[in-house]
């Protein structure tokens, strides 16, 4: 009696677990359900399981368990689950596997209907425990709902075409195992005339035990729409986590055999092979052979993909990115690809400037190899045709490759699988990698991923390879920028020389234009002298408090000199500007010059200066030819576009915009044909100046 009463107790937690379980699983499901009816036959079925565990254990504890409840309770569980697989049949019949005629399916409907009416039968019989003499009648309907689902099953399994057996195998096993332990159960109960208590309280840990079965094949499949995700992560942990404890139990297990047996010795005899285990254990732990080949045994068992695609696409794109590693990009490459496939190392060849390929980087492989693969060689015409991942362990090697002499020596020191770098210029490199040890069969799906992560490793490469062209393209970029400046000032200055050396035959003689000439060549020998020194100094700073009126009528008497003459107007004295004064020169200058040669002998060419507490504004103003409004937009700031024939390069425009928007100002163009052109700069006020009248400081300086 009191055997009984453990039993009874020990089988009301297992059904406790039981309900539970089921009904943590019924919640994923519903929150994954996609609306497919074999989905929502399965949810039913699960609910149904929880609900028929959770009665069971209410009728226990409050002792109204009779055998006629417990027979209906059977029937719609039993009924529930068949339900279920004859929603999985449907299909088959859909596709005419199956007859729609078949007689399997009215069966089911017959046992059911046959065990209804024993129920009832067994209702109007009174009340009857369920451990004391049963009738025949009632078993053998009992035994009936599990062999007609265990047939229901086999047929699934069988109709089941072979590439999708793999998503329904579990399911199958779980219900299969459940169906066979109630025909255990009940032919036990035939047998005896009476239920067994033992194997009754066994039931509800059989129900917990085949939940995962079943949440396997849920996520496997998609037929049943769900969204269940089992992270690889929890499963690879737990399942090292469940060995792990194996082992231990294990080895304690064989720890206290020795010390039983072991005599004298067997305390000590325990110690030392207890801590072999434990020593044992932390070398499997560490090594990463082992955790490899336990995700193969997991990813083959478990998953539907080798991969998970999500997470190793992360990992891949995190790799790639991380400029803080010590790592090069071209050896972050590499190790991506050796990770796919737990390889040891590789090394990396790419095409180089004479278009042949060589080594440019490796990560944990000794490679030292100064060979380089013609780009027209066999082995990278058969990558750039095929674009296989070529496995050199292949004997003979695919498809009538030709191998290297230096690969197949290179293969003999660890070489073992080939990766093309492909893009739309071709080859664009190759990685190799090196085995960590056994090597395993590469299969559709790694050779696949493996091309995939090579060609957006080719795309980081190449764009690496881009931008460092691009750097040295700017580079050469600044110095021709420069260069073409120096040549305008160097043209300007030649301009002012060949106009004294051309009156020098008719004026020699002449005092006055004597003097002029030596102020000229004293000057464009001061301005070649300070484009030296900036040329020197590079970019340095060669700002410096000037006085802009000052500077203003030193460049207007300059360029007095040619026709039509200058006016200058100045609304303000003593203006002071921190700025460079000979690059403001070289700017002002540029601008009176084009305005002169827009403009008539018999035109006004008008400089103005204003200023606020914030800008300071030049303007140069002509009643010349003018420009159109096209030309002014497209053209007048275009290095290299020039309209003076033969006189210009055509960057003086260019320059002097450039210059003023380095400094923080603006420049803007009014102009219109046969009206004249208006240039304003504006110009950040860069020092306090002082405080004068506006309306007592207009003067007109004639040049």
């Amino acid at each position: 009696m009191n055997n009984s009463i453990v039993f009874i107790e020990m089988g009301l937690a297992g059904y406790a677990l039981a309900a539970v379980i089921n009904t943590l699983f019924a919640l994923l499901l519903v929150t994954g359900w996609r609306g497919r009816y074999q989905g929502a036959f399965l949810l039913i079925a699960v609910i149904t399981n929880a609900l028929w565990s959770g009665l069971l254990i209410l009728g226990v504890l409050s002792k109204t368990l009779s055998f006629w409840s417990y027979y209906l309770a059977e029937i719609v569980r039993s009924g529930a689950w068949l339900a279920f697989l004859l929603s999985m049949m449907g299909e088959f019949r859909e596709k005419r596997l199956i007859r729609p005629e078949w007689s399997l399916v009215n069966t089911v409907y017959l046992v059911v209907a046959v065990n209804l009416l024993i129920c009832a039968a067994a209702y109007l019989a009174g009340e009857k425990p369920i451990n004391e003499n049963l009738s025949v009648w009632p078993l053998l309907g009992l035994l009936g709902l599990p062999l007609i689902g265990l047939v229901l099953v086999e047929q699934i399994y069988r109709n089941t075409p072979d590439v999708k057996r793999w998503t329904i195998k579990f399911l199958c096993v779980g219900i299969g195992a459940m169906f066979a332990y109630d025909i255990y159960l009940y032919s036990n109960a035939l047998l005896f005339r009476q239920l067994n208590m033992v194997y009754w309280s066994a039931r509800g840990f059989v129900g917990v035990i085949i939940v995962p079965l079943l949440a396997v094949s849920v996520a496997r499949s998609p037929q049943f729409s769900t969204g269940i995700f089992i992270s690889r992560h929890v499963v690879f942990y737990t399942t090292a986590l469940t060995g792990v404890g194996a082992y231990l139990l294990l080895m304690a297990a064989g720890g206290y055999y020795l010390k039983a047996y072991g005599g004298t010795w067997g305390g000590l005899t325990q110690t030392v092979f207890l801590f072999g285990a434990i020593l044992l254990l932390v070398l499997i732990m560490l090594s990463g052979q082992a955790r490899s080949r336990l995700k193969v045994f997991i990813v083959k068992h478990f998953f539907r993909n080798k991969y998970d695609y999500r997470l190793e696409w992360l990992r891949l794109i995190n790799t790639l990115s991380d400029s803080a590693s010590e790592l090069s990009l071209q050896q972050r490459a590499i190790k991506c690809l050796a990770r796919i496939v737990s390889a040891r190392g590789g090394c990396l060849w790419m095409r180089g400037e004479a278009t042949d390929y060589e080594l440019v980087a490796t990560w944990n492989m000794k490679c030292s190899l100064q060979v380089k693969e013609p780009h027209d060689s066999p082995f990278v015409e058969f990558l750039k045709k095929k674009e296989w991942v070529i496995d050199l362990g292949e004997v003979p090697p695919p498809g009538g490759l030709l191998i290297p002499e230096w690969l197949d020596d290179l293969k003999t020191k660890g070489a073992w699988l080939v990766v093309p770098l492909i893009n739309d210029d071709g080859v664009f490199g190759f990685v190799i990698l090196e085995s960590a040890g056994k090597r395993t069969g590469l299969t559709w799906e790694d050779t696949d991923f493996l091309k995939t992560v090579g060609r957006q490793i080719t795309s980081y490469l190449a764009l690496e390879e881009a931008a460092e062209q691009l750097s040295q393209a700017r580079q050469f970029e600044a110095y021709n920028k420069l260069a073409a400046f120096v040549i305008h000032d160097i043209n300007n200055l030649m301009s002012q020389l060949s106009l004294v050396t051309q009156n020098a035959v008719k004026h020699m003689g002449n005092p006055l234009f004597v003097q002029d000439a030596m102020q000229t060549i004293e000057n464009s020998v001061e301005k070649m002298n300070g484009l030296l020194r900036k040329l020197r100094k590079g970019n340095a700073n060669s700002e410096k408090t000037i006085c802009l009126n000052d500077l203003l009528k030193q460049v207007v008497e300059e360029c007095g000199t040619r026709k039509p003459p200058l006016m200058l107007e100045i609304a303000q004295k003593d203006i002071e500007l921190l700025i460079d004064a000979e690059q403001l020169s070289m700017a002002i200058r540029h601008l009176i010059s084009n305005a002169q040669d827009a403009t008539s002998a018999d035109g006004i060419v008008k400089i103005c200066m204003s200023a606020d507490d914030e800008r300071v504004r030049l303007k140069v103003e002509d009643n010349g030819c003018g420009m159109t409004d096209d030309f002014v937009k497209k053209r007048l700031f275009r290095p290299f576009d020039s309209t003076k024939t033969n006189k210009g390069m055509g960057i003086g425009a260019f320059e002097v915009k450039e210059y003023v928007q380095s400094i923080g100002g603006s420049i803007s163009v009014d102009s219109a044909v046969d009206r004249g052109t208006s240039v304003t700069i504006t110009l950040p006020r860069r020092l306090e100046t002082k405080e004068m009248s506006v309306m007592e400081n207009v003067e007109v300086v004639h040049g």
